[in-house]
Parts: C-alpha cells; sequence; structure tokens
C-alpha cells in the first residue's frame, strides 16, 4: 500500500478546508440572518442593544484580519462579520466587506450586501442583490421587503413594488406597517 506524499496531504487538508467553509457558510453566518429572519430593520435607530451589536461588529472586523483568506473559515467569518456591520448600521463597511464576494451564490451574503446597498442608497444593485437573494430560498420573506423599497426608490424603472409587497406578506414578514407603506406609495412622476 502506497503511502501519500506531503504535496498530496496538502491536496487532501485543502479538500477538507473547503468541505468545512461549505458546511460553515450553512452554520453560523446562516443563523444570525435566521436567528431575526430579516436583517433589514426600519427601526434600527430605536434598536435596544444598538452599542452591543456595534461591539460586536468592531471584534468580528478584528477577528476577521487575523485569518488569512486562504484559511478555511475566512469566507464564513466574512459574511459572519457583514451580517453584523449591517445589524449595527455600518452600511458603508459592509458593502466594502461583502462586495468582493458578490458573486457567490450564498443567500445570507447575499441579504446582507442587498440590504447594506438599500441603506447607502444604491437602489439598483440593491433590488438586484435582493432578488438573486430570494431565488436561493424562495421560501424566505426578508429580503422581498428591502427589495420593494428600492424598487419603489426608482419608479421610472421599476414597478414590481407592490407585487413585491404581496409576497413578502403573504411569506409571512414581519414588517406590517412598511409594506402597507410601500405598496400604496404612489410616486411622483414629472410628464414632459
Amino acid at each position: 500500500m502506497r503511502r501519500l506524499g506531503w504535496g498530496e496531504r496538502g491536496g487532501i487538508r485543502r479538500l477538507l478546508g473547503g468541505l468545512l467553509v461549505l458546511l460553515s457558510l450553512g452554520g453560523p453566518a446562516q443563523g444570525l440572518a435566521q436567528g431575526d429572519e430579516e436583517l433589514f430593520s426600519p427601526y434600527l435607530g430605536k434598536t435596544r442593544g444598538l452599542a452591543e451589536l456595534q461591539a460586536q461588529a468592531a471584534e468580528a472586523l478584528a477577528r476577521l484580519q487575523t485569518l488569512a483568506p486562504a484559511d478555511p473559515t475566512y469566507r464564513a467569518e466574512t459574511v459572519r462579520t457583514g451580517v453584523l456591520l449591517v445589524k449595527s448600521g455600518r452600511h458603508a463597511d459592509a458593502v466594502a466587506l461583502l462586495e468582493p464576494s458578490r458573486p457567490l451564490a450564498q443567500f445570507t451574503l447575499l441579504h446582507a450586501l442587498g440590504v447594506a446597498y438599500l441603506r447607502t442608497h444604491r437602489n439598483q444593485d440593491a433590488y438586484d442583490t435582493l432578488l438573486r437573494a430570494h431565488q436561493l430560498q424562495p421560501t424566505v420573506a426578508g429580503p422581498l421587503l428591502p427589495a420593494a423599497l428600492a424598487c419603489a426608490r426608482m419608479p421610472r424603472t421599476c414597478d414590481d413594488s407592490r407585487l413585491l409587497v404581496q409576497e413578502y406578506l403573504a411569506l409571512g414578514g414581519r414588517f406590517t406597517r412598511l409594506a402597507d407603506r410601500i405598496r400604496y406609495h404612489v410616486p411622483y412622476r414629472l410628464r414632459k
């Protein structure tokens, strides 16, 4: 029986590390988003524990800086840190952190990035990213309300906000008052 050389062992370690990353993407980062179900909160300024969330985000950023990008847990920690940045109101930092990973098909990452885009008034990016997140998990209401708000902010190019709100409410979304405000919003359009 042949013994594995160092190069082959390294390849196996990288493979196992990659599997750990895939498992961890569904683990801690996923739990952060689904604990509340919705990362987007219209009441961020009134949230109790905002100082605690900001401290957790700062700790997560410091921890992320100690990891190498080749580390198997780096991607999961990036998503976890991005979620904490969004929840703590540091949206520009969340965009800077998560945007390089935008091509990945990972629900929590896309949900957090879409909310951060919305809060930084990048409405088209928010709309596109949040709809991608919703396509990945169509039974979760979370990405639909911020996508509807982004759509309502772009009345010349998007008219799906009412349909998105109806689907959000049908899936059991929590922020019903804001959903109704978006659903009955009539944008002011200038005609030439």
